[in-house]
């Protein structure tokens, strides 16, 4: 069965809890008042004041030398009632930021939100950065906002330890001690949770319900194929990096905890999504996994070859899906909302099957081409490439 499940955001209102500390050893929380030197290393996790909102066409929150750039998620909360036209809990994005102020709008680059009423009560916004910079000023660095910098103060160094799992960037991963825990509480009916890029041995999913245990299940990473009696008496075990599962118990309110274990050496993750899985067909035979190598070397005069700059292979996934003509409609509403969007594209929902990880992106759909061609049934051509 091949599946896409579209992440639901991962927000400080979903990730409630963790064993991973923030900062991690040799950074600090930024602090304005603070002078850094030359290759100090702080974060910005997800600074939080009292805000005021205007009523007008658009609103303004107001948030004095917020350094926010736009694009940054913010989620309000109130003492009393938001203007109307805003919602507490939900997550909108900054546009046209100035320095004491900004807009909001529903994504990212969207039009900004108008408000009808002045609301009531203190006003709070949460935003939600979690980057690491590295100073790079020659003399002291105080006061410089790292997320609005252009490079002149601070070396954006990327995502937080912590959400660097978050991110769903292949290349980061989240490192910590054995066992390593976290806990989602998604606030809606969830399927699906994807698990990737892991240095661990086991990988346990767990779901509650008002403290009561509703779905438990462990995946044993360990994985040793063999072919030869050679091969049975000494091939090393190795461990699988991903795991899938998409037969979560479909409550409206689960807590989900996740345990990453491991005998020796720290505990790693690199991806965490969320969702539904959306039904897309039947894998059939002849699935491809190409990748595209960005290693490059080149050649002195006399032909001999330099030493090779090693870079990451990036993988595609190329399939054809068999649907039902029913499924149709379905698919294109699919192939619309999972445009732009890095997905986790899967051919086989078994994640122990030999094939798996060879039929799982995370990633964009680049190619998503249903034929319909057959009275009954459609053949989708689906590429996707890893994000």
């Amino acid at each position: 069965m091949a599946t896409c499940t579209i992440p639901i955001p991962i927000t400080e209102a979903v990730l409630t809890a963790a064993s991973v500390a923030e900062p991690s050893p040799g950074e600090q929380v930024w602090n304005s008042l603070t002078g850094y030197a030359t290759g100090e290393k702080v974060i910005l996790g997800a600074p939080t004041t009292t805000v005021t909102i205007s009523n007008g066409a658009p609103a303004v929150v107001t948030w004095t030398a917020n350094g926010l750039p736009n694009g940054t998620p913010v989620i309000l909360s109130t003492a009393g009632a938001l203007p109307t036209g805003l919602t507490a809990g939900r997550i909108y994005y900054v546009v046209n930021r100035s320095a004491d102020a900004f807009q909001l709008a529903e994504v990212v680059g969207g039009a900004p939100i108008a408000t009808s009423s002045a609301g009531s009560g203190a006003h709070t916004a949460k935003a939600s950065i979690h980057r690491t910079y590295q100073s790079v000023k020659l003399t002291t660095n105080t006061g410089n906002p790292p997320a609005i910098d252009d490079g002149t103060n601070w070396y954006d160094v990327g995502p937080t330890n912590l959400w660097s799992m978050i991110d769903l960037y292949r290349p980061s991963v989240t490192w910590g001690v054995s066992p390593m825990t976290f806990q989602l509480t998604p606030g809606q009916r969830i399927r699906s949770i994807f698990l990737g890029e892991m240095d661990a041995e086991t990988a346990r999913v767990v779901v509650k319900v008002g403290g009561v245990t509703v779905y438990d299940v462990t995946s044993q990473l360990w994985t040793r194929k063999t072919f030869t009696p050679t091969d049975f008496c000494f091939k090393p075990w190795t461990r699988r990096k991903d795991a899938q599962r998409i037969d979560l118990p479909l409550y409206s309110n689960p807590v989900i905890e996740v345990t990453l274990t491991k005998s020796t050496g720290q505990v790693g993750i690199g991806e965490v999504v969320i969702g539904n899985p959306e039904y897309m067909g039947k894998t059939q035979y002849g699935a491809k996994r190409p990748f595209k190598n960005f290693t490059k070397f080149d050649r002195r005069t006399d032909g001999t070859p330099n030493a090779p700059k090693r870079q990451r292979n990036v993988p595609t996934a190329s399939m054809s899906i068999m649907f039902d003509k029913e499924n149709t409609p379905n698919l294109l509403d699919l192939a619309d909302r999972s445009n732009g969007l890095i997905c986790v594209w899967s051919g086989i929902d078994d994640d122990a099957h030999s094939y798996f990880p060879a039929a799982l992106i995370l990633g964009l759909a680049t190619t998503f081409e249903p034929d319909l061609s057959q009275p009954d049934h459609g053949l989708l051509t689906l590429v996707a490439e890893e994000y």
